[in-house]
């Protein structure tokens, strides 16, 4: 039987075809943590890798919510400042 959290602080599964298949047979929920400075600009230099990581975390959330609907698999991001 397949675990419930098949795919729990695994990165790269959403990627993988295998990763795929189980979360569209259980109908799964992902869930990402990313941050607010994703959707927010500064002036501050040198940050900017970890802006763009948040921003992509948030850009992955939204397609894969978009993509997944149709299959009942729902994405979400928690965000916290």
């Amino acid at each position: 039987m397949e675990s419930r959290s098949a795919g729990r602080n695994r990165p790269g599964f959403l990627s993988h075809p295998r990763g795929v298949a189980v979360l569209k047979a259980s109908h799964g929920v992902v869930v990402n943590t990313a941050s607010l400075n994703g959707l927010m600009s500064f002036k501050t230099l040198g940050s900017l890798a970890q802006y763009d990581g948040k921003a992509g975390i948030i850009g992955m959330t939204r397609q894969l919510a978009m993509e997944g609907r149709e299959y009942g698999i729902r994405a979400n991001s928690i965000s916290l400042a």
